[in-house]
């Protein structure tokens, strides 16, 4: 029920909106008489712009159910935007004419994107000043707080808004999706300036040297707001949609595919990115064309840049095929060439090399598996209901026959390219394996740098064991829709991973101590994958793929504390990895081998099945190889804890004993913990404010509090903002 102060608060966000209103027909009046540039122009851009900045903190669900913040962006901010470069694009059609007009023009908008960006920056610190810290921290001039605060008065007293304003419900606000909009809009608006900067040397660099330096974007800054974005608030794909819309523009063809795919797999999916998608789908299928007749031709050794183009192009092709459903006839031919290309990327001498220099979160082989993911729930998606019965009974069973082929089809595709990654992880891991013992004789050891370029390997191994467990239906086979094909990529897949995890065990080896810290830590935490880890902190593999949908789950999770990183990174990736696989093992031993027995059989007898027994037996084999592999490695890592545990009997108490050595095992890995120079991942923990504070706090309290030590993020359910060009 509604207090008497709420009401209050909101008449006086109603009167602030109606004048609000009022400023922005003066406004759109201006414009149609005057430049938007014009000092009239620009003076109620400031009282707008005031007014909406007010209404976020008088009233919060008036200001959300009005959609302030939109309001907000598109008339005091987007308006100019489309302005100064549509003023752009005149002057470079204008040829030697417009060309002195653009570095003037590019000056005057990389000011105004350069004070737009300014203010959200003061918002979003202010935003959590009032109702929450998000764990946002920017960097925010104290001049421009003392400026906004004048501004304010200023707009008392000429009657824009009042001077100050509180919070007005007396329950915390959760601020998420107010801190997430407003990082979108700085991601544009570095987007914008990164278009723009060039420009405004144009004069200085000849036409000749467009490949300058001077005259290339970029997108560090965009990229990272719309990270921040991201993790503020990951059920929402708008960021990624951005995202994808930078890759596009740097003509990444398979990060762009990437990201439309997080922006669709979320729960708050951005539908715009499915056009994306398709209008991308179709320039890469000139490209593909383009390449299939250069592999006609080309007999040469391919440089490491090349083979990575090739696997860009046949994947995002091959994502073509199953997202559109349409030339079905290809994929064979084009999925071959796809396994082909990746084969030839893992084999080359310089792999590692080349994946120390990516990042661990956005690299080549987790952008694969993504979307062979993404392209095996696509193909599972139900067909689109408003059908009637009799369409249904004729038409579902042709839809489900065509979907279970398709089904088929993208599991065979994921196998392929998880056994790929899962040879290449191994043949890493041993590496890493003998410099760790070249080091211990004290020879000279590149095990840090090899640990760099194996961690991308694992990254994506990790994730496509955790996808297994947390949907184990596509673990086991279904025999009424599997092709030979399928099953023989299962095959190759389980016996890869069982040389992965064995090769993962001895290059990572546990501590005794390691090994008993990790089993009582998840006693303690009692994590439903039976898999522990060393310290529960978060890797960057689980930050960057925060509310993709595929790997949630009823029955399957892991307790990760988003509030802090992993101190040992390969240890719990190594551990997290295992206990994965631990919980695959435990469904294909138990439920997968009698049923690939039964099948077999039947198969056998009727000589008619899709898929042939030899086969069968092979996926029996293979399966097989990876329940005993995990089995070994989970028994050394229980032999490891039992001995630990008994060098500490004296001061463990009885009942935490018992509970230890009831435990599930996972192998806390590494004897020393490895050094990485890469930047530290942000930390996103939304810690709201416990109560309203007083009408002074806008202005006079900090920009925001201390960032919390740990805590779960839990994503919050809020519409995307929508998306600018």
């Amino acid at each position: 029920m509604a207090t008497a102060g709420d009401r209050h608060m909101h008449s006086k966000a109603e009167a602030e909106w109606q004048q609000a209103l009022e400023l922005e027909k003066k406004l759109k009046a201006v414009y149609r008489k005057r430049s938007f540039y014009d000092p009239e122009a620009r003076n109620l851009r400031g009282q707008l712009r005031n007014s909406y900045e007010a209404l976020l903190f008088i009233d919060a669900a008036f200001a959300a159910a009005n959609d302030v913040e939109l309001a907000l962006w598109r008339a005091v901010f987007y308006r100019p935007i489309e302005e100064f470069r549509s003023r752009l694009k005149q002057a470079e059609k204008a040829g030697e004419v417009g060309a002195t007009q653009i570095p003037k023009v590019a000056v005057a908008f990389v000011k105004f994107l350069e004070e737009a960006s300014l203010f959200y920056r003061r918002l979003i610190m202010q935003l959590q000043a009032v109702y929450g810290d998000v764990g946002v921290k920017l960097d925010v001039p104290k001049e421009a707080v003392a400026a906004a605060t004048a501004g304010r008065a200023a707009g008392a007293t000429n009657g824009a808004g009042p001077m100050q304003s509180s919070a007005s419900s007396s329950a915390p606000r959760d601020v998420r999706p107010s801190i997430h909009r407003c990082l979108i809009y700085l991601g544009d608006l570095s987007r914008y300036m990164a278009q723009a900067a060039p420009k405004t040397a144009a004069a200085a660099v000849p036409q000749q040297q467009q490949h300058h330096p001077a005259a290339r974007p970029d997108w560090i800054k965009a990229a990272h707001y719309y990270r921040l974005a991201a993790r503020v608030l990951p059920r929402s794909g708008n960021p990624h949609n951005q995202l994808a819309v930078m890759a596009v523009m740097t003509n990444d063809e398979l990060r762009a595919v990437y990201h439309y795919a997080r922006s669709l797999c979320v729960g708050i999916p951005f539908q715009t990115a499915k056009e994306n998608l398709m209008l991308l789908f179709e320039q890469n299928r000139q490209r593909y064309a383009q390449y299939a007749q250069r592999q006609q031709q080309q007999q040469r050794q391919l440089s490491p840049a090349q083979l990575l183009a090739d696997l860009s192009v046949c994947y995002v092709r091959v994502s073509g095929l199953f997202f559109d459903r349409i030339n079905q006839y290809e994929y064979p031919n084009i999925s071959s060439n796809a396994v082909a290309a990746l084969a030839a990327f893992t084999g080359h001498a310089s792999l590692i090399d080349i994946m120390q220099r990516q990042p661990r979160a956005d690299c080549t082989p987790l952008h694969l598996v993504v979307l062979g993911v993404f392209a095996v729930h696509s193909s599972s998606a139900a067909p689109a209901e408003g059908r009637s019965t009799a369409a249904a009974a004729g038409v579902g069973f042709a839809d489900a026959a065509q979907r279970g082929q398709q089904r088929s089809r993208a599991l065979a595709t994921l196998y392929k390219t998880g056994r790929l990654l899962c040879q290449a992880g191994a043949t890493a891991c041993n590496a890493v394996a003998a410099s760790a013992g070249a080091a211990a004789n004290g020879s000279n050891s590149t095990a840090g740098q090899e640990w760099k370029g194996t961690a991308c390997l694992l990254v994506s191994v990790n994730v496509l064991f955790h996808w297994l467990a947390a949907q184990p239906i596509y673990a086991g086979i279904q025999i009424n829709s599997a092709t030979d094909d399928e099953v023989k990529s299962r095959a190759t897949f389980w016996t890869a991973a069982a040389q992965l995890i064995t090769a993962a065990a001895a290059a990572y080896p546990s501590s005794r101590a390691a090994a008993a810290a990790a089993g009582g830590q998840q006693q303690q935490q009692g994590s439903g994958s039976g898999g522990g880890d060393s310290d529960g902190g978060a890797l960057p593999e689980e930050l960057e793929l925060l509310g993709f949908e595929p790997l949630r789950s009823k029955h399957y999770f892991h307790v990760t504390d988003v509030g802090k990183l992993a101190a040992d990174e390969p240890a719990t990736r190594t551990c997290r990895m295992l206990a994965a696989a631990r919980v695959v093992s435990g469904h294909l031993s138990t439920s997968e081998q009698q049923q690939l027995i039964r099948q077999y059989s039947t198969a056998a007898a009727a000589g008619s099945n899709a898929v042939q027994p030899q086969t069968m037996r092979q996926l029996a084999t293979g399966v097989q190889k990876f329940v005993t592999a995990v089995a070994e490695v989970a028994a050394g890592a229980a032999a490891v804890r039992s001995a630990a545990a008994g060098a500490t009997t004296a001061a463990a108490a009885p009942g935490d004993q018992a509970a230890g050595e009831a435990m599930d095992v996972d192998l806390p890995l590494n004897q020393q913990q490895q050094v990485d120079d890469e930047q530290e991942e942000e930390v996103i923990v939304f810690k709201p404010r416990p109560s309203r504070l007083s009408a002074m706090s806008e202005d006079t309290a900090p920009a925001a509090a201390a960032a919390p030590a740990g805590g779960t993020f839990t994503a919050a359910a809020a519409p995307a903002a929508a998306a600018t060009a």
